[in-house]
């Protein structure tokens, strides 16, 4: 009897093991796959949750494409926060794709649930419909079940002043690309814009009114389209509200009620230590505005900020060594945020 009662607490207990473990197993997995959380049509702010993500691209002098570079950020962040890894990867098309397949976002599939993806059609063939069919295809070869942010030609301001450019042109060809990604029914793709912070600001000499995003969409269409900015912080001392606050006040004064925002990044200055407070500010304003879909940081290793003071997470504790995070306190802020 005592040998048959010690096997009956050794099944019992075995079964509480494969209980925990398949409990735990499911979390994870609803974490990764939280493609239900935003609908075409979701204006209402219930069961709201912002997906955090990161751009990313190899070091100068590294051998590693973009895709390897976010992996490894992406294991990094895992590594910090018990195992949870970014909800997207910001990444670019310098031109219409033909197909999913043929899109940078495509290599999204089994490394995130959610593509944070920019095209650029050519303006004037958009706005007068010559390219309506191509980008309604395109929009249609993507997976049903895969959640896209699409951008039209992030940060377009600069290519206003181009000649036959305008932003007259502009608000023209972006209406007609929200006419197509909605009229290929695919609720799991959201047509955005993104814009500078830099155009709100009084020194940019320009007039954020100009780039009405609102101006040529059809009423109904405001709730389906997320308003987007890219924005920075030369120093950890200047606050994320304090940069993304005017640019979202202006969006929601044109009807827009869901926010995104596609790059953003602080330097370690004037410490690594005032950047971590800085991350940890941005989640607790993002949280409590419960209206911001996204949020990427902007992990890149090229452009003039390149470098161990640019705009990363992490660094290199040497500029002639491997690459080799050195700011764990910041990667480990801003995986605190992709845990919720």
């Amino acid at each position: 009897m005592k040998k048959f009662l010690n096997l009956s607490w050794l099944c019992v207990f075995g079964l509480l093991i494969q209980a925990s473990v398949f409990i735990s197993c499911k979390a994870r997995q609803m974490h990764a796959t939280s493609s239900a959380v935003f609908k075409n049509n979701s204006s209402s702010n219930n069961a709201h949750q912002t997906f955090w993500g990161s751009s990313a691209s190899p070091f100068p002098g590294e051998k590693m494409d973009r895709v390897a570079a976010w992996k490894r950020l992406n294991e990094k962040i895992k590594s910090l926060n018990g195992g949870y890894g970014l909800e997207g990867r910001r990444s670019y098309d310098k031109g219409l794709p033909a197909t999913w397949s043929a899109s940078a976002m495509s290599e999204d599939v089994g490394l995130c649930p959610v593509s944070f993806g920019s095209i650029k059609p050519n303006w004037i063939e958009t706005a007068n419909g010559t390219n309506y069919e191509a980008i309604k295809k395109f929009v249609q070869s993507i997976p049903d079940d895969r959640i896209v942010y699409l951008v039209f030609h992030h940060e377009p301001e600069d290519n206003t002043k181009q000649k036959g450019y305008s932003t007259q042109l502009l608000q023209s060809a972006f209406a007609k690309f929200v006419d197509a990604v909605l009229d290929a029914g695919k609720p799991n793709v959201h047509p955005c814009f993104v814009l500078m912070s830099y155009t709100f600001r009084p020194q940019s000499g320009r007039n954020p009114d100009d780039f009405n995003m609102a101006a040529k969409l059809k009423p109904d269409q405001l709730d389906k389209v997320i308003a987007g900015v890219d924005g920075y912080a030369k120093t950890a001392e200047t606050p994320a509200s304090e940069i993304f606050e005017p640019c979202l006040t202006k969006f929601a004064s044109w009807g827009f009620k869901r926010f995104g925002i596609f790059e953003t990044a602080t330097k370690p200055e004037p410490s690594a230590a005032a950047r971590v407070k800085w991350i940890q500010e941005l989640g607790a304003w993002v949280n409590s505005r419960k209206d911001i879909e996204l949020v990427s940081w902007f992990h890149s290793g090229v452009g003039p900020h390149a470098g161990p003071s640019g705009w990363f997470i992490g660094g290199r504790s040497n500029i002639n060594s491997d690459f080799t995070l050195t700011d764990d306190g910041s990667i480990a802020a801003y995986a605190q945020l992709v845990k919720h």
